[in-house]
This record gives C-alpha cells, sequence and structure tokens, in this order.
C-alpha cells in the first residue's frame, strides 16, 4: 500500500531507467530502442503517453514495424513470436514508471497527483462503482423476460422476440447498469447489437459475432493477462441495415423498461420513418441517429424521463434537416473511421488518439510570412516533424528547472478573472503561441493546450512562452476532427473546462494592402475556410461542449468575406486597433462569440464601451493605459520626437519580404513616398513596406544613424518581453516574419479577459421560496438554471451566396441560392427558446400560467410587510407616484425585483436601486443588458450641469420675455391640474427671486387658487406647448408637450447604447417562426397606460415646467418621468423590458414591445390564455393597462398603425385607410391651399416615414447617392421581359455597388433617376414581387463577356436573343424621365401591356456589327427552383458603322432618354475623388462621348459646371 511517508521519513528516489529494464525483463533490443527513441529516464517514459492504448501507438508499433533511426544506424527487426512479448514488456516498462512517479510524488508530499491526462481514471473511484459489468447477473436475463412476458392482451401473454438480442447481452448489460445504477447514459450505435448477437433478422447465424481469439498481452495489476478484443463495431451502410439496427435497439430499451413501452415504441417508429423518408442518404441519417441519441442521453443524465428526452429529440426538426444536407461523414468503407469515438458502443472512450505526426511540407507558418504555407522545402530547423508534449515545471524531472520567464516591460494588467474552471485552448495556426502566452499573463490556468503550427522557428518559441501541457497536432489540412473529438470528449467527461477556440487564419489574401487578393481561392486564403470547416465538424462531434472563440486577421479586402466567415464561424467581427494603446498600429478584424448588447462595460473603467466605425464594421475604443516609450528597453536607441511625443504612431508591424530581392510596394503608396524614403527602401534593398522606411518609423542609434526597429523593440511594441524569440534555433529574419505575424498581445488579452470574464461563477441571488407556491418555486428555479438570453441580436443572413470570383463558378453556385425570404425566419434568442418551450411543454400550459399567476398574488400578500417597510423608507414623491387605491397600496416593486433576482435578471441589483431611488433626467444613463452599442456620437458629447443651468437660464428668461400664451392653454391647463390631484405633478409654484418676474395661480381652474412656494432656488424648467391630432375616432385630440430638446435637458444626457423597439418586422418574423413549427398563430395586443408615467424620477427639481396663460405664465413640477425627455425613453424601455422578460421567463409569452406599445404571437389554442395570464401579472404587480387599447388573441390586428393579418399561406401588412385617408387630406389640403409650412412640412415627412417603414421596412426619398442608370435600366429591362418565368421571389446579381445599392434602397441622387426607380418598384408591386439584388464582381458575371462582344458561351448554353422592339419601351421610360405620377400609375400598366419576343442568336459577325451601331440584348435561360438566372448586357453606342438591314436604328428617343436619365457626374480627375468614384466617371464619359457622336454635338456641348463645381449630364434639345 502506498501512502505519504512520515515527517522525516527518507525521500523515494526515482529509479534508474536501467533497473527498470532489468525488473520488466527487457532485452538489449528494447534498451537500445529507448535510447535511439530518446526516451533516458523513467520520467520520460511515464509522460511520454497518457494510457496504455496510447503507449501501443507511440512506442509498441514502431517497433514492432521495424524500427531503425537513420540510415547510418542497424534496423532492430523482432520475429513474430517475439513482438508480443516485446509489446507487453513495453507496457509494463511505461507501467512501472508510472508508478514509480506516483510514489515518488507522494514521497514528496505534493498535494497533486502526477500530472494526468485527459481520460484518465480517476485514482479515487472505486472500481465497483466505475467498472460497467460485460455481462448479467445470473437469471437477470431470464427475471426481464419473464417481466415482459407477464403481461397478457385479450388474455394471451406475449412473447419477447430473444433472437433480437440473443448474444448481445454485454449491451443489455451495460444499459442496464446505466439506467439502474450509475445513470451515465450512453448512446446504443446502431451496429452494437447487430454485429454481437447470434442471429440476424433473418433468424440465420450472425456471421458478424465469430470474432478471432485475442493474442493481444497485458499488465493488469503486475501480471501479464490476456487482453480481450476492444469492440470494433460494425457499421450498417444500407438502409435493411439501419432499419435492422432501430428494431433491435428498440427491443433493448423496451427489455430493460428505459421508459413507457408505448412512447418507446413511439420514439422508434418515429426514427423509422426518418430512416424512410432519406432512404438514399443512409449515411447522413446515421449521423442523425448518433446526434439523437446523444442528445436523448444527455436529457436522461439531466434527470428528464424517457418520455420528456425523447419528444424533445423528436421535435427538434432542424437537426435532421441540418444532417440530411451535410455531406457524410464516414469513409467509403462504411466503417468508422480510425480513433472515432467509442460512445456509440456505449462505453467511455478508453483510449486517447495517437498524437499525430507532421510529415515533411506539411503548412503551418510560410517561410515568407504567410501561415499556412508550404514548408516542407527549404527548411532544416530543428523541429523534426513529431508532435510533443511540454510538461508544465512540475511534471519535469527536478534536475532540468526552466529558465526564468522574461519579464516585459509593457504589460497590460487586467483584473483577476474568478473562472469556475480551467482552460483548454484550442490554437490554430498557433504561430508563436500568442494566444497561450496571453492567457498565462491574465493569470489564467491552463489545463492544456492543442496546437497546430509546423513552422519550427514559430514551434520552438511557442513551447518557450508556454510551459504546460502541450499537444502538437501539425497541419490542419491532415488531421482528424474526429480524433479530437475522442480526446475533447474524455477531457469533458473527466473535468469540466472552458474550451476556447483561437486562430489567426493567414491573412495576405484578404489584406487591403493588394487589390488582386485573391481571398478565400488564395492558395492560403482557402486555409481559413478549411479552418471553420474543422470547426464545423468538431462542435458537430461533441454538441456537448460549448466553445467561446477569439480569431484574428487582417481588416479584409471585401467585406463580403468578413460577413461569410462571420456566418461559418456564428460569430460577430469588430475591428481593435493596437493603436488604442498609444504606439504602434495594428488594426485587425476580431471574430468573438461574445454578445457585446450585453456585454456592454470596459472591465478596466467599469465605463460603457465606446464604438466608432472602420471601413464599415463596428470598431471597439477600449480605454487602456498608454504605452510610454520611457518604459521599452531600448539602450542606444531614440525614437522620433512626434512619436515619443505622442502626436504620431509607429506603422504596423510587417513581415519582411521572402527572399533577397524584396517586394513591390502597394499600388495605393506608388507616387506617394517621398524621395529620401524611397532612397533608404532601395537602399534596404525593398525587404519591407516603403512605410517602414519613412523617419518617424524608424529609430536612431547612438550615432544619430537612422535604423530599422530591431526585433527586440518590436517585441515590446506587442507586449511581448524583450528577447521573447531570442533563440539559438530562430534566424534574425525569422524572428522578424514571426513577430510580423504575431498578436498585438494587449489587444488579445483585453478580448480574452471580455470572452472569459463571461465564464465566472455569478452569485445570483434566489428568490425565497418559503411562501411561494409550488408552481412558482419551479418555474424560478428553472428560470435561474437555465436563464433566457437578454440579447436582441438576431443572425442574418448576409449574403445568399459566398464570394465567387470564377464565372461558371458563380454560375453554377446561383442555381442553388435561396431568396432571403424564404430562409427560415430567425428571431431573438430568447423568442425563439420561448416558443421551443411552450412547444416541449409537457403539461398543460393554460393551467401552469394560471398557477404562476396565482403564486404572484400569494407571494405578494407574503411580502405585504415587507413592501410596507420598503415603501415608507421612500422620498414623498416617490411614494406618490407608487401610490394605487387599491389593497395593494403601491406598485409592488420590491416582488418585481425579487422576481428578476431569482430568474437571474442581469440588471437586477441596478434596476431596483433605479426604481427604488427613482431615474435621472439629467447626465449619464447607464447601459442597459442585451442593448446594442452605439456607433453614432449623438450623445457622446453631453454638456456640464453648470453649463445646462446657465443655458437653461437663458431659455426661461427668453421665455418668458416673450409671453407667447398657446391657442390650447386651456386644455393644456386642465391636464396638469388632473395630473397634479393624481400626485403626478405638483404646483403651482411662486417663480425663484433670481427670476424677476411673478408667476401666477390658476383662478380659471378650482383648488389652485394659492401659489405654493418654490422648493428650488434655481429649477430646471421646460416650456409647454401643444400639438393638435386627429383621434382614432376622427375627433379633435390635444396633446401636451414639454420642450426638453430647447430647455437644454437633452443635451446633459450621456448614452452609450441605443433602446431597441420591437417593430412591425419582428411581429411578421414572429408569425412566419410559428408557422414553421407547425402553429396557427394569434396576434394580442396590450398598451401601458400612461407609459412614462408610471415611474418617479431622482430629482424633481429638474423636472419643472412653464405654462403661459393669459392671466401670467404657471410653474409646476413633475414627479413622474415626462414625456419630451430622452433620459425617459432609455428608464421606460429598460423596464419594460425586464417586465417581458420575467413574463417569458415564468409565463412563456413571447411579448415584444415598441415603446409603450405591447404585444405577443401565440399560438393559437394557447394565445388566449397567454393574454389573461399576462394581463393579470401586470396588474397583480402594479403595473396598469390600458383597457381602452387591449386587443385581444386574433388574426387580424392593429399593430403601429397597420394592420397584420394571418391567413392560411400568407401574413399581409396593410396600411390603416383611416390613417391613408388622413394624409391624403393634409396633402391636398396643401396643393390646394399652395401652402405647408415647415413645422407642417416636417410631421408630414414623419409620417409618411414611419408608414413606409411600417409596410415595406424601407424609405423612398431624395438623397444624395450616385447612381449609374445604364445598371439600373438593364436589370428593369431584363426582370420585365422575363417576367412570365420569374416567380415572386428572385434573386438578381448585379456588378455595379452603387446600382444595386439604388435598386435596394429605392432612391438616387438625380430626380429622374428617383423616378425611374418609382416606376420599378410599382411594377414589383403590382406583379408581387419580393426580389432580392445580390452583388458580384465583374470576373464573375457571366454576362460580362456578353455585352463585349462574345458569344460562345451564349451559344453553347442555348440562350435566345431579345427580338422585340424596343421604341415602346424608350417611349415609356422617356415619359417616367419626367413625370412622377405617370411612374407610378399609368406607366406600370403601360409596360405591363409590352409583348416580348426571343429568337435564336445572331452569329457573330452579326452581333458584333449590332453592337458597333448600338443596341440592347437580353439573354434567357431556363427557370429552375422558382429562381431564374438571367444575363443582361447593355452595348454602348458606337457611330461610323454600318447598320444591317434587319437591325433597327436607335431613334432620337433614345438619345433622349439616355441623355435625360444618365447619372451625375464627377470630374475624372477631380481633386479627392476615391480611384473607384475616378473610373466611374471615366466610364460614363466614354458614354458621354459616344453619344454626343450620335447626337451631332461636341462634348463641350454636354457639360456645364455650376457653382458648386459638380458637372451635370442634361438634356440637349435634338
Amino acid at each position: 500500500m502506498t501512502g505519504v511517508p512520515p515527517i522525516g521519513a527518507p525521500l523515494v528516489a526515482e529509479p534508474s531507467l536501467e533497473t527498470l529494464a532489468r525488473n520488466a525483463g527487457a532485452g538489449p533490443e528494447i534498451t537500445r530502442y529507448l535510447d535511439e527513441r530518446g526516451i533516458r529516464s523513467v520520467g520520460a517514459l511515464a509522460l511520454v503517453a497518457s494510457d496504455q492504448e496510447a503507449v501501443k501507438e507511440v512506442m509498441c508499433q514502431p517497433l514492432l514495424q521495424g524500427w531503425r533511426k537513420s540510415q547510418a544506424t542497424e534496423p532492430i527487426h523482432l520475429a513474430d513470436d517475439e513482438k508480443p512479448i516485446a509489446s507487453a514488456v513495453l507496457m509494463f516498462m511505461f507501467q512501472l514508471a508510472r508508478e514509480a512517479r506516483v510514489r515518488q510524488s507522494s514521497a514528496v508530499g505534493a498535494a497533486q497527483p502526477a500530472t494526468a491526462t485527459p481520460g484518465a481514471a480517476s485514482s479515487g473511484t472505486s472500481a465497483s462503482d466505475s467498472k460497467v459489468p460485460k455481462s448479467l447477473p445470473s437469471g437477470e436475463w431470464t427475471r426481464l423476460i419473464e417481466r415482459y412476458c407477464s403481461i397478457t392482451l385479450n388474455g394471451e401473454t406475449r412473447e419477447f422476440p430473444e433472437h433480437e438480442l440473443l448474444g448481445a447481452e454485454s449491451v443489455v448489460a451495460r444499459v442496464l447498469h446505466e439506467h439502474r445504477v450509475s445513470k451515465l447514459y450512453q448512446p446504443v450505435g446502431l451496429g452494437e447489437v447487430l454485429s454481437r448477437r447470434s442471429f440476424q433478422a433473418n433468424r440465420e447465424v450472425n456471421p458478424l459475432s465469430r470474432k478471432p481469439r485475442s493474442n493481444k498481452l497485458s499488465v493488469e495489476d503486475g501480471l501479464l493477462r490476456e487482453e480481450e478484443d476492444k469492440d470494433d463495431d460494425w457499421v450498417p451502410r444500407g438502409l435493411m441495415s439501419v432499419l435492422d439496427g432501430l428494431r433491435a435497439i428498440k427491443w433493448l430499451y423496451i427489455l430493460v423498461e428505459m421508459g413507457p413501452e408505448k412512447q418507446v415504441r413511439r420514439y422508434f417508429e418515429y426514427m423509422t420513418l426518418k430512416a424512410r423518408a432519406r432512404n438514399n442518404k443512409v449515411e447522413q441519417f446515421r449521423a442523425y441517429f448518433e446526434s439523437a441519441s446523444w442528445k436523448l442521453c444527455g436529457y436522461l443524465r439531466a434527470k428528464k424521463t424517457f418520455t420528456e428526452a425523447s419528444e424533445l429529440v423528436m421535435a427538434d426538426v432542424a437537426s435532421f434537416q441540418e444532417h440530411m444536407m451535410k455531406e457524410p461523414a464516414w469513409d467509403s468503407s462504411g466503417r468508422r473511421r480510425p480513433n472515432s469515438d467509442a460512445s456509440s458502443t456505449g462505453g467511455t472512450p478508453n483510449k486517447q488518439p495517437r498524437l499525430r505526426e507532421t510529415p515533411k511540407g506539411e503548412k503551418g507558418k510560410h517561410a515568407d510570412g504567410f501561415k499556412g504555407g508550404d514548408i516542407g522545402k527549404g527548411h532544416k530547423g530543428k523541429h523534426d516533424g513529431k508532435a510533443t508534449i511540454s510538461s508544465s515545471p512540475s511534471a519535469q524531472p527536478r534536475s532540468a528547472q526552466p529558465p526564468a520567464p522574461l519579464q516585459p516591460t509593457l504589460h497590460l494588467e487586467m483584473p483577476d478573472l474568478s473562472l469556475a474552471h480551467d482552460v483548454v485552448l484550442l490554437s490554430f495556426f498557433d504561430g508563436m503561441g500568442s494566444a497561450a502566452h496571453a492567457l498565462q499573463r491574465l493569470k489564467v490556468r491552463v489545463r492544456a493546450v492543442i496546437a497546430w503550427e509546423t513552422d519550427p522557428c514559430a514551434l520552438a518559441v511557442s513551447k518557450r512562452l508556454f510551459r504546460g501541457l502541450r499537444f502538437d497536432r501539425g497541419n490542419i489540412e491532415g488531421d482528424n476532427a474526429e480524433d479530437l473529438a475522442v480526446m475533447i470528449r474524455a477531457m469533458h467527461q473527466e473535468k469540466p473546462s472552458i474550451f476556447l477556440i483561437c486562430a489567426g487564419p493567414p491573412c495576405p489574401d484578404y489584406s487591403r494592402i493588394r487589390p488582386a487578393a485573391e481571398g478565400r481561392t488564395g492558395s492560403t486564403g482557402r486555409l481559413f475556410e478549411v479552418f471553420c470547416q474543422y470547426v464545423q465538424t468538431l462542435e458537430r462531434l461533441v454538441p456537448e461542449v460549448s466553445f467561446a472563440m477569439l480569431v484574428e486577421n487582417v481588416v479584409m479586402n471585401s467585406q463580403q468575406d468578413v460577413d461569410y466567415y462571420s456566418k461559418q464561424l456564428r460569430a460577430e467581427a469588430i475591428v481593435l486597433d493596437g493603436a488604442a494603446f498609444g504606439l504602434v498600429s495594428r488594426p485587425r478584424v476580431w471574430w468573438t462569440r461574445l454578445d457585446w448588447g450585453c456585454f456592454k462595460t470596459d472591465p478596466l473603467t467599469q465605463q460603457p464601451f465606446k464604438w466608432s466605425r472602420h471601413h464599415g464594421m463596428r470598431k471597439l475604443l477600449p480605454e487602456v493605459p498608454k504605452d510610454k516609450c520611457q518604459d521599452i528597453a531600448m539602450p542606444g536607441l531614440s525614437f522620433h520626437p512626434s512619436v515619443a511625443a505622442g502626436e504620431k504612431l509607429l506603422p504596423c508591424i510587417v513581415t519582411p519580404a521572402p527572399n533577397d530581392a524584396g517586394r513591390e510596394p502597394p499600388k495605393q503608396m506608388r507616387g506617394q513616398v517621398d524621395a529620401s524614403t524611397r532612397q533608404r527602401w532601395l537602399a534596404g534593398l525593398r525587404q519591407y513596406a516603403p512605410w517602414m522606411f519613412e523617419e518617424t518609423a524608424m529609430v536612431r542609434n547612438s550615432q544619430q544613424e537612422l535604423t530599422l526597429l530591431p526585433a527586440e523593440l518590436k517585441e515590446q511594441l506587442h507586449h511581448y518581453a524583450p528577447g521573447a524569440t531570442r533563440m539559438a534555433e530562430v534566424a534574425p529574419k525569422d524572428r522578424h516574419r514571426l513577430l510580423g505575424n504575431s498578436w498585438h498581445l494587449g489587444c488579445a488579452m483585453f478580448l480574452m479577459h471580455c470572452i472569459l470574464s463571461q465564464h465566472a461563477s455569478p452569485e445570483v441571488k434566489a428568490a425565497s421560496e418559503a411562501s411561494a407556491s409550488a408552481a412558482l418555486q419551479e418555474a424560478i428555479r428553472e428560470a435561474r438554471t437555465f436563464p433566457l438570453s437578454v440579447s436582441r441580436q438576431v443572425e442574418l443572413n448576409p449574403s445568399v451566396l459566398p464570394p465567387i470570383s470564377e464565372e461558371w463558378e458563380h454560375w453554377i453556385a446561383s442555381k442553388e441560392v435561396v431568396h432571403p425570404l424564404l430562409e427560415p425566419p430567425r428571431l431573438p434568442p430568447a423568442l425563439e427558446t420561448v416558443y421551443r418551450r411552450i412547444a416541449d411543454f409537457p403539461g398543460d400550459l393554460e393551467s401552469h400560467r394560471r398557477l404562476i399567476v396565482q403564486g404572484v398574488h400569494d407571494l405578494i400578500a407574503a411580502r405585504r410587510d415587507e413592501t410596507a417597510v420598503w415603501f415608507n423608507k421612500l422620498p414623498h414623491h416617490i411614494r406618490v407616484a407608487y401610490s394605487l387605491n387599491d389593497e395593494r397600496v403601491c406598485v409592488q416593486i420590491p416582488v418585481f425585483v425579487e422576481l428578476l433576482r431569482g430568474c437571474g435578471y442581469p440588471d437586477a441589483e441596478l434596476l431596483a436601486e433605479e426604481l427604488s431611488r427613482g431615474m435621472n433626467m439629467l447626465g449619464s444613463i447607464r447601459p442597459t443588458c442585451g442593448w446594442m452599442p452605439r456607433n453614432d456620437d449623438k450623445y457622446s458629447h453631453p454638456i456640464e450641469y453648470s453649463t445646462f443651468q446657465a443655458l437653461n437660464q437663458d431659455y426661461v428668461r427668453a421665455r418668458l420675455r416673450s409671453g407667447r400664451v398657446d391657442e390650447e392653454w386651456r386644455s393644456l391647463l386642465e391636464e396638469i391640474s388632473s395630473e397634479v390631484r393624481s400626485g403626478k405633478m405638483e404646483g403651482p409654484f411662486r417663480a425663484p427671486a433670481s427670476w424677476g418676474t411673478e408667476t401666477t395661480a390658476c383662478s380659471e381652474v378650482s383648488g389652485f387658487q394659492v401659489l405654493l412656494d418654490c422648493p428650488c432656488e434655481n429649477p430646471s424648467v421646460a416650456w409647454a406647448f401643444s400639438v393638435v391630432q386627429t383621434g382614432s375616432d376622427g375627433g379633435r385630440k390635444i396633446r401636451r408637450c414639454e420642450d426638453y430638446r430647447r430647455s437644454f435637458h437633452n443635451s446633459t444626457v450621456f448614452a452609450s447604447d441605443s433602446p431597441p423597439h420591437d417593430d412591425v418586422g419582428v411581429y411578421v418574423a414572429m408569425i412566419r417562426f410559428l408557422a414553421d413549427m407547425g402553429f396557427s398563430p394569434h396576434i394580442w395586443a396590450q398598451d401601458l397606460d400612461s407609459a412614462y408615467r408610471q415611474y418617479p424620477v431622482e430629482n424633481p427639481d429638474h423636472c419643472f415646467v412653464l405654462l403661459a396663460t393669459p392671466q401670467g405664465p404657471t410653474l409646476w413640477r413633475h414627479r413622474v418621468m415626462p414625456f419630451g425627455a430622452t433620459a425617459s425613453v432609455f428608464h421606460f424601455n429598460k423596464v419594460t423590458d425586464a417586465l417581458l422578460w420575467i413574463a417569458r421567463s415564468l409565463l412563456l409569452v413571447a411579448g415584444i414591445h415598441f415603446v409603450d406599445d405591447l404585444g405577443c404571437v401565440d399560438p393559437s389554442q394557447s394565445s388566449h390564455h397567454s393574454f389573461t395570464a399576462f394581463k393579470e401579472f401586470c396588474l397583480a404587480l402594479g403595473f396598469r393597462l390600458k383597457s381602452s387599447k387591449e386587443q385581444p388573441p386574433g388574426c387580424a390586428q392593429k399593430i403601429q398603425g397597420v394592420y397584420i393579418v394571418v391567413e392560411h399561406d400568407r401574413v399581409l401588412v396593410k396600411p390603416d385607410p383611416k390613417r391613408i385617408q388622413k394624409l391624403q387630406h393634409v396633402l391636398h389640403e396643401a396643393l390646394r391651399q399652395d401652402l405647408l409650412p415647415p413645422e407642417a412640412a416636417a410631421k408630414l415627412v414623419g409620417k409618411l416615414q414611419f408608414l413606409c417603414i411600417s409596410l415595406f421596412g424601407k424609405v423612398y426619398c431624395h438623397r444624395k447617392a450616385f447612381i449609374y442608370f445604364l445598371e439600373i435600366l438593364a436589370q428593369a429591362v431584363g426582370l420585365l421581359s422575363n417576367r412570365r418565368y420569374l416567380s415572386a421571389f428572385w434573386v438578381a446579381f448585379v456588378d455595379n455597388q452603387a446600382g444595386r445599392s439604388a435598386l435596394t434602397k429605392g432612391y438616387g441622387r438625380d430626380e429622374s433617376i428617383n423616378r425611374l426607380l418609382a416606376w420599378f418598384h410599382h411594377l414589383a408591386m403590382q406583379l408581387g414581387w419580393h426580389g432580392h439584388f445580390e452583388w458580384v464582381s465583374s470576373s464573375a458575371n457571366i454576362s460580362d463577356k456578353i455585352s463585349r462582344g462574345s458569344l460562345d458561351l451564349a451559344v453553347a448554353l442555348g440562350w435566345q436573343f431579345l427580338a422585340s422592339p424596343l421604341e415602346p419601351l424608350w417611349a415609356i421610360l422617356l415619359r417616367v424621365a419626367t413625370d412622377m405620377e405617370y411612374a407610378c400609375g399609368q406607366g406600370v400598366s403601360d409596360a405591363l401591356a409590352l409583348e416580348w419576343r426571343f429568337s435564336a442568336l445572331p452569329d457573330c459577325a452579326l452581333y458584333m456589327s449590332w453592337c458597333s451601331s448600338g443596341g440592347l440584348l437580353v439573354v434567357q435561360a431556363q427557370a429552375r427552383d422558382s429562381l431564374f438566372n438571367f444575363s443582361l448586357s447593355l452595348a454602348y453606342l458606337r457611330a461610323g458603322a454600318t447598320l444591317p438591314d434587319q437591325m433597327v436604328e436607335p431613334a432620337p428617343s433614345v438619345v433622349r432618354w439616355l441623355l435625360a436619365a444618365g447619372a451625375s457626374l464627377e470630374h475624372r480627375n477631380a481633386e479627392g475623388m476615391s480611384p473607384l468614384m475616378a473610373a466611374a466617371a471615366g466610364e460614363q464619359s466614354e458614354v458621354l462621348s459616344l453619344m454626343s457622336q450620335v447626337a451631332g454635338e461636341a462634348v463641350a456641348n454636354l457639360w456645364l459646371q455650376d457653382v458648386q463645381h459638380h458637372p451635370q449630364l442634361l438634356l440637349l434639345r435634338l
């Protein structure tokens, strides 16, 4: 028995390897073999593998296959009869070495055991508890059969089909043990029973059950024993075999009584139907069944019943569809891939995957600085390509002490992370190990690092920076995700950990400084997609593990690539620049799965994050400590004064050129480099980018000579310790290459801290359960265990196709695209979760909701005394605001907060404080969980309070001097006096002495004839005015407003996020989501009474209001939040968000809101009691609803001014006829009177825009935008002429971004363009089109060659030629260009009346002649899958060619139209013009020149220079 020796006992010395070999009986061949393998100590042998299975692969197999270290050494060959003995001796030595390490650690008295590897069994677990039986207890089989047969049907005894399981008793024993004893359920594989049972389905003897006797030997308890064969499950490859496997597992589950027999049969009937429905996708079904089995076992482990678990699995329809769409995950032989997860046999994974070897030539970091390049040639570093384990210092021999760690000069000190678990890092394209090093610098416990890298220099530095358990897997392209999945699952089962994926895929093919970068099709760029596919496979194989993620790359040349990888990784891309630290620029795109809508506070400052924009992406601006030049160790060197003073940043560190020939400068820098910089660049052999040779980017030595940044300086700029890459095996140029590819460690640490902080153990205050009802207790417990997300983000599909650069690839791929509107609808995570919980709810949902509401009433009664104490401690104005005239006395804020705390609402404490002290109307507004950060600076620059006071006093004096009395003053006064009586306001007050004027009492209203003393010497005041509206009943409606903008109240507000609003589009998405789930949706709506006026303000002195009357000004004060104040909007929305979140969590009510308009889309069968339960829930807590505006559940509701109608096959959104009549009346009156005052115009624009956004999600208006008229015309003509082939949902590809943007948004810069767009969109509405415009690069546009005169492809594909005369179309478009009424009315009818005729293509010579003279070509292709692909080319007009007789000469009307509707032009070489705009203007100039030849006018006559220097292309009178 081994134990800890007593104090004073001599230390147990580690035996020598020779002693170990002698004790194990090893011969000279084995000792020589160990020596040549580098195993020269007992410790090395103990750590060479994780268990005996790994020893066989790592140590035994090379020896048994014939070992030879090199050509200069003699090989070691063993006879066949010696091989089993040699294998057993090696495993015996490994066992003895492990025992020796344990004894030595125990003797030293270490608190921790020897380093364990994932999957190793705990030494504290007894064999009797953990060992799974391989046979049934005596008599158990008979008892199970008799129990089944004891049930009679119609008086007859049932008979169990024993042949289904006979011979597979080991599987029965395992499943029975899991079900009765361990409860650690594991799946039964489809082939697990089939490969073991004695008979086939046809009752013949099963040949699979005949297995040869094992000849393997192993050491157990110090004795040599014969080892049993590991079960290598046969995998069914055909449908019949799959059905046999399902039937066998069904009888197994029935026999062991896994669940009610009826439910077991229902579950396997479901699986059988699914298998038969996809009889040509057997491999995909096997993968689906394995995934479903794991989910089933997971639910059973979570103590759900078999009925609950199986229903949850069957309800997950998306999982089945996802597996059916995937490629097969099996090899061609139909057997499991090597080292696949053993879980399908029901056993715990019992072997670790082999640490794979890296053959020469694999891809890691390229020698020229490109990550992932081929390094097999030209590299002769010390790395031999074999995987290694770099153990932690505690696991190394004591004689091999690690060197002292290097100390960084620049270091970001982050707050400590109290993580619940250790971190397992998966570092892809590991480079120099920045990710692992950043974790260590954050003082995070790293359990293991699994790395993919092959560059020997990078490996050497990485292993130096991180000294711990490390698994090197080499090249990602040659790696097997299934092997890794086994390792991950074993680690996860042994000990819960945080699994973090980090990656820095190769970036050169995405860089913006390379205009010709190939993106994901490039030689290195493709590895990003390889990485994405690997991660997707890994996550599919281990669904029980949740992976955090941090992926880095350059700011990409194409935003489409960013969107594509965001979707592939299920992560959000942001920009973070090393420039935030103040010394060096390092803009990079970082993908994380962090919900920035919930994580809003900077961990360093505890202030809201600041954001900006960078190339269209959100850029994070962390407030980190600035790096100081004086902190950098740089003896004899000095920065440029502008850098030292913080006026200029050092440029981004880049990699050196791959060879001595150097590299060309980026195109955008040509001509922009000054002479001295260019001279230094040439003298430096062009080894770096030119900007690295600018004087400000270099340092000076003691002789004042300019020199490039040394490696030690680059290390420190990226927050590494000086000398981090200085190693004998790393050449100087390799050091610069590694640093050019490395992460900025400060940026990485900051983001890692944000990510890992989400895994800290939060302290959630549980709701008291002593007096609440049982249903409420259970609901709170469930909500706390599985909290709903507060995020409002919705994952959108950024593009229907991934970036494609080849025209034929794009053409083929376009046939399979899906219109965005036909994609499955997506909702915020909380709403999707609520709907799934409703669908999976096991009991009576109506009873549940009724019990929850009753439980809330009981809780309110139980907390009456505590609520009274809280209420009596409140300030007077808050008590009045919360007072209720019923038995509840007040709004039940304490109970509301208790429910939020109990269910785990993130902002519960902050919201509780605000509700008790009142809402601040001035100053900073705290960020709210779930809201997205602002990208603008609208509320980023508030004025100081002292400034506000001065400005507000000036505002009040100006208002008092004007003395203007509102025409509706009497109505306003009556409303104010009513609110004073209800306690929401107070007054009237005397004016402060500082005003120098008097206020008056209200003689017009009884009870307010006496003035009160003003409670504040310097009140903050806003002016009251009226807004006259037409009510829903058609009557006149007066609204009181207060001008908090001109009073400067709103100018004091600072806000870092934006309150979201659930518009009509959210209702439509919810309806579609429910319909996809098979429910019939109903809508209901509620309205919060008085909205903002339900909540008190913190300081009433900030909320005075002046109302002018004929008798004089009157002064009043608010106790509750006023309308018109920006702060009111933020505070009201955050409380309403919390109210709806708790209703979703407890009542399963999918509530949403647009400010105070509440609503819900619910299944029709549960909508009525969800409506009632929510209403009673709000009233119980004291949140008042407006009964006059409630809308009970129905298929049609008026929401936000429009009607939403749910029909059996569609959702209709249409405007309220009364609202349309009102708008028409205003417009007609303005036209009749020829007068529209500015204020009325502004209101009218707001109403029209709100209506357009509600109906279409877009606004058609006049904005500045550069539009290509020809691109718009091409799409319009192509779609119109082929409309009979189009479905309602089509996708059109446009190779011009400006044209696509105009077609999508519906507006342009020119009036003629806007009329054309209006005509096109009215045409689309008339035809019921739901079009989607997608950008395609010119290189991938299959019509591009046709526009240049090539018909080869069109002829080969059998396309047709548009032979219809175009004169009728030109006439329509010419009138459209000048008549908006015609464009939106008769012009659409005229266009639909046109007839279109197609004919065979002309020969090439005829077509080229026709193109030379001018014309329009529409290429027509076949329709497929509701998507019509067409190619359209507009040939430019050219003069001087003879027109063929059969071609129609362009009429003058064509020229007039093209000149009239031509897009605005800019000077080609105008100062400050972007290259894209210059190229566009050049193209238009060429068109203008050609048109001028046809028109017979000089080009100069077609130009006009206006005072703003914007030339316009004008219509000439021809």
